[in-house]
């Protein structure tokens, strides 16, 4: 496509467009001046400015129809006797514990898709067809995406039922429309149609808004649940003095939280590569926030166990491990390092990398007499140190303010993620402002293979956004559910394509 670079050609005084014309054509009908590949600048940045805005309407409007409809309550449901009969909590919500003091058509949300998705991203490592579709790329990922609303479909199903059992359980009077089986399974289909709505949403965010659609759902639902908590956590309680020194003090220490996250997120160890004049970013956070989910998993099952023998002696020992106690605190955090040494050998495969990088005739800059294996092992051992240190900090931050008697709720994990997904969108947001249309082209599960394409088309001179990229990080092998799309410049992609190709298995 040619166009008009005249400001006074006749078209664009009247229309404030230039002229366009077929490839081929060398000079403008209307004004006879010589064409050009690419437009006016001003209108080129009129047109970027125009679809950003776009994007960011759509984005908040999809926003606003998420939070509008995770409040209407399922058909059949009486939410006043509910309410009157559990007590209404602003925090307690079955989208994020499966209590029962709030019912609506989202309560399941997205829980039962990221839980399918997990399941069939395991089961691909086991069973043939799954792992056949899992190493064949992009179509691949396909079938394995469909395998999984397939089982979102089931889990949703029978999430529902199990809800609708146990509010027919209740035996409160005119709670539920019928106990009946007929009315079990609408509700079920309907908690079920919630889920496969915000599924929906979160696709046409990831299409036409910005960022990943799903990131973007979980983020509104993080900012609103701490926004939500620390009102009612504040409000609830009695200071000693003004409580706006509190909130000040509170203000100060989100802003050294989102410091310490940014740095830590977004910091990387960069290993060189001689055949590819590019670099491997292993990031700083080498096992993201999962063993701080395990550790969790795996302090339950003593409670478990617990929970057969009402003994003096397991009494004491179940009041030990308690949340907040002393003992909980000192087994989470050895539980926390010891995952978080599992995880980083278990994610960051070294050979996997050096193999990629031989395949395209490529390899690793080590110290020499160094065995590049061996040598990326010890980088991330070193690094993974101070990344359980960080995981605990932010874990264990609650409970030390409650400790010190600081009457405020605040970090987690929680805060992690949605500082994670804020970087991802500001990333992005900065990109489409400069560049405008961006194209996707690559889609990957494997962070590391993402940076080191990242790595490649930057130092080629190609801007690249990697979308989801903070998120998933958090999450490795656990969030397949968030695939990293790599999006470049419109103009660029057909380079970046057969970068793509020469550089990447």
């Amino acid at each position: 496509m040619s166009f008009c670079p005249n400001p006074e050609c006749p078209q664009f005084k009247k229309t404030g467009k230039s002229s366009e014309f077929m490839d081929g054509t060398v000079v403008c009908s209307d004004c006879g001046g010589q064409l050009s590949e690419k437009e006016l600048a001003a209108e080129r940045a009129k047109k970027v400015e125009g679809d950003l805005k776009k994007r960011l309407i759509f984005t908040l409007g999809m926003l606003a129809l998420w939070r509008v409809l995770s409040h209407i309550a399922p058909p059949g449901v009486n939410v006043e006797t509910l309410s009157s009969f559990l007590g209404d909590s602003v925090s307690d919500t079955i989208s994020g514990h499966f209590g029962l003091s709030h019912i609506t058509v989202f309560t399941l949300g997205l829980i039962p898709y990221i839980t399918a998705y997990v399941c069939v991203e395991i089961f691909a490592l086991v069973l043939k067809p799954l792992k056949s579709w899992r190493e064949s790329g992009y179509s691949g990922r396909l079938k394995l995406r469909r395998t999984a609303l397939i089982a979102t479909l089931i889990l949703a199903l029978a999430q529902g039922y199990g809800i609708a059992s146990r509010l027919a359980g209740m035996h409160v009077g005119n709670l539920l429309y019928s106990n009946g089986i007929g009315y079990r399974l609408f509700f079920a289909l309907t908690l079920t149609t919630g889920t496969f709505i915000a599924i929906w949403i979160a696709d046409q965010i990831t299409r036409k808004g910005i960022g990943h659609g799903i990131s973007v759902l979980i983020c509104s639902s993080s900012v609103a649940g701490i926004f939500l908590e620390t009102l009612q956590f504040t409000l609830g309680r009695s200071f000693p003095g003004s409580p706006f020194e509190y909130l000040f003090i509170a203000a100060l220490l989100s802003g050294a939280m989102v410091v310490l996250i940014t740095f830590m997120e977004k910091g990387a160890r960069k290993k060189y590569t001689d055949g590819m004049e590019s670099y491997i970013p292993l990031k700083l956070t080498t096992a993201g926030i999962i063993p701080a989910d395990w550790a969790g998993y795996l302090l339950s099952l003593p409670f478990a166990a617990i929970g057969f023998m009402q003994t003096e002696s397991y009494n004491g020992f179940a009041k030990w491990l308690s949340p907040g106690e002393l003992g909980h605190s000192i087994i989470y955090t050895l539980l926390i390092f010891f995952l978080y040494y599992i995880f980083t050998s278990t994610f960051n495969m070294p050979r996997h990398i050096i193999d990629s990088l031989k395949l395209k005739g490529g390899s690793l800059e080590v110290p020499v007499n160094e065995n590049a294996e061996n040598y990326i092992d010890r980088v991330l051992e070193v690094m993974a140190f101070p990344g359980a240190i960080y995981l605990c900090l932010l874990y264990f931050l609650p409970e030390i303010l409650i400790r010190f008697d600081f009457p405020i709720f605040l970090g987690g994990v929680v805060f992690i993620i949605t500082v994670a997904i804020l970087l991802d969108l500001f990333a992005e947001f900065s990109l489409r402002k400069k560049a405008g249309q961006l194209i996707k082209v690559g889609e990957f599960q494997d962070i590391q293979k993402a940076g080191l394409l990242k790595a490649i088309l930057e130092q080629k001179g190609i801007p690249c956004l990697l979308q989801g990229y903070y998120h998933r990080s958090l999450l490795y092998f656990f969030g397949p559910y968030i695939e990293i799309s790599v999006l470049v410049p419109k103009e660029k992609s057909d380079e970046a394509l057969e970068l793509v190709e020469q550089y990447i298995p």
